[in-house]
């Protein structure tokens, strides 16, 4: 079987070949779409195979990420579709020693979180981190949440000592990751509204104000419901 990224590639050029023939041609058309259907499937395959492999640590290596390759990951395979417009931290999981132009498997992107929500789990609120998005494409191998998780961890500037994160009830989350890799269990936060716009989670914070239900329906936004989280915190040795 080839190597699934090598069909990844191939597929999207095919699919691109196929947008651009024009509908009058009919003969082409389905020649093509039948091209891009067996790789569909042979990328399907070669996808349950990766998925069932564990990950093996000297393959693969978390490094940093710039801002805009870490947002296409995120708005591509995140459910959230989206996430802040800046980061303390995006790093990127990548196969190791592939670097021009090598697939970004998976993002964990930090951001300082509110005083509020620092100051309800660490003493000092300038001391603590969140973990605002963590992310893996489908072809990324088992495992492989947990080693981006903490290989980003050991990244983090030592200023951080206590890092905070959350998974969302409404999603059916568990956070069974945060538990694998270590991180404290510190119960449910009160429920909050969760908007979408389009599919997309849209914050109802506006900088330091909090828009109301009327402004976040001007905006188009859909109230899904009310929704505790599951809150984490890791505290870093001093």
């Amino acid at each position: 079987m080839r190597h699934i990224d090598v069909i990844y590639a191939e597929l999207r050029e095919e699919q691109k070949k196929l947008d651009m023939i024009p509908l009058w041609d009919r003969e082409a058309l389905l020649r093509q779409s039948q091209r891009v259907d067996e790789l569909i499937v042979e990328y399907q395959r070669a996808l349950l195979e990766t998925q069932s492999r564990e990950l093996h640590k000297a393959e693969w290596e978390v490094r940093p990420v710039s801002l805009d390759e870490a947002r296409v990951v995120v708005e591509n395979h995140h459910y959230a579709r989206g996430a802040a417009n800046t980061a303390v931290a995006t790093h990127g999981l990548f196969r190791r020693n592939e670097w021009f132009g090598a697939r970004c498997y998976g993002v964990a992107w930090w951001i300082p979180p509110t005083r509020e929500a620092g100051g309800a789990v660490w003493c000092n609120p300038d001391e603590v981190l969140a973990l605002s998005r963590l992310v893996l494409v489908p072809e990324a191998p088992r495992n492989a949440a947990t080693f981006l998780l903490m290989r980003s961890v050991r990244m983090l500037d030592q200023r951080w000592r206590c890092l905070l994160t959350y998974a969302d009830t409404w999603r059916g989350h568990t956070g069974h990751i945060y538990r694998a890799a270590g991180w404290e269990y510190l119960g449910l936060t009160q429920p909050k509204a969760i908007f979408t716009v389009d599919g997309r989670l849209t914050a109802i914070k506006a900088g330091p104000r909090t828009r109301t239900h009327a402004e976040m329906h001007a905006m188009g936004a859909k109230l899904v419901g009310r929704f505790p989280k599951h809150r984490f915190r890791y505290v870093r040795a001093g």
